[in-house]
């Protein structure tokens, strides 16, 4: 789900928080829809920080 990481290495990190985090929810939950939702969110959420944390002078520019 990590779409626009800039490496590999983010995505894989990207991809695999996400699947953590939606899978925990699913095991606490068992809703499917609030496991790809959690899945959605987290894979944007971590997409957007990647970015932040990479210094994507690209991305920030396009904030502006």
């Amino acid at each position: 789900m990590a779409l626009y990481c800039d490496t590999p290495t983010q995505s894989v990190a990207v991809a695999v928080v996400a699947g953590l985090l939606a899978g925990s929810v699913g095991l606490v939950t068992g809703s499917l829809v609030l496991v790809l939702l959690v899945a959605a969110t987290a894979s944007v959420v971590g997409e957007v920080l990647a970015h932040e944390y990479a210094g994507d002078d690209q991305y920030r520019a396009a904030k502006r």
